[in-house]
Order: structure tokens, then C-alpha cells, then sequence
């Protein structure tokens, strides 16, 4: 336990933050599947990092690359893996709203702030693989309207295959 006198920088806490970056994916899914961010320090310790104004920003601009990259507007070199390009395409206004909805300072759901990384990250989902049965349109459509909800809104189902969860 952190006393009032010890900094935030002690030991316990770096190790926490280390361990919450070296584990952030695993972190982000079990965020997004609903577990309580106050259930461990390393998920209350993610859910905080993840959903700060300047990690949203940066959220909202991999989203503008992913565009930029399915628009074909960068080098083909610079796209490290393959793009479902028709998907992303016709979801674009979707993409945009989730955009401007992280971008717009207000508090996030670290839930659904968890699911936008994973849906962004994910090799095996709907922006990557044009094999995944999750719904690129309906997932999008959940996360940007439940992501300023504070609360863990809606189901633990929010998109991810049965091999994901």
C-alpha cells in the first residue's frame, strides 16, 4: 500500500506501470470484455493510462493513418500488414466519428476505449483479416456510442470472435 509520504514513483508503482505495458493488450481485452478497472492496480493502472487525453489523441491519430493508408494517400511501404480497404472504406464516416469522438476531450469508458485499441491492433479482426466474422459496422457503431458512457455500458459481446474472448 502507497502511504501519503511515498512518491508515486516508488517502486510498487513502476512496476506496475512497466508490467502494465509489457501486458497491455491482454490488459485492453479484459477491459473490454467488462472487467472492473478497479478490480486489479495493473487494469486501474491501464484503464487510467489508456483513456488520458493525450493517449486518445494519439488513438484518434492511428485511426487517421489507418484511412490515410486505405485511401492510399502514404507510401504502400510504410503499411506493415494488409488492409481489408472496401471494409475500412465503407465504414469511413463510422471511423470518423469514432475520430472526432476521441479527440473531443471528454471522459472516456476505458472499456470502450479498450475496444477501439483492440479493433485498431487486432490482426486477426474486421480491418485486417476479410475472414473475421465480427461486423466492422455494428462494432464501430458500439464503441463511438458507448465510449464517453463512463460506465461499462452494454454486453461483454461488444464484437470479438469466440476464439478472441
Amino acid at each position: 500500500m502507497r502511504t501519503t509520504d511515498q512518491p508515486v514513483t516508488s517502486w510498487p508503482y513502476r512496476g506496475v506501470r512497466l508490467a502494465g505495458r509489457l501486458l497491455g493488450n491482454r490488459l485492453d481485452r479484459q477491459l473490454a470484455q467488462g472487467t472492473p478497472p478497479e478490480s486489479s492496480p495493473f487494469l486501474a493502472d491501464r484503464a487510467r493510462r489508456i483513456t488520458s487525453a493525450a493517449q486518445c489523441e494519439a488513438l484518434a491519430a492511428d485511426w487517421i493513418r489507418l484511412l490515410d493508408h486505405a485511401q492510399g494517400t502514404t507510401s504502400p511501404r510504410s503499411v506493415k500488414a494488409l488492409l481489408c480497404r472496401d471494409r475500412i472504406l465503407h465504414d469511413r464516416d463510422r471511423i470518423w466519428r469514432l475520430i472526432t469522438v476521441l479527440s473531443d476531450g471528454r471522459p472516456k469508458s476505458a472499456r470502450w476505449t479498450a475496444a477501439a485499441r483492440i479493433l485498431l491492433t487486432d490482426g486477426a479482426g474486421p480491418l485486417y483479416n476479410k475472414h473475421s466474422g465480427t461486423d466492422l459496422s455494428s462494432t464501430l457503431a458500439i464503441v463511438t456510442s458507448s465510449i464517453t458512457a463512463p460506465s461499462a455500458a452494454g454486453t461483454s459481446d461488444w464484437g470479438l470472435e469466440p476464439a478472441q474472448r
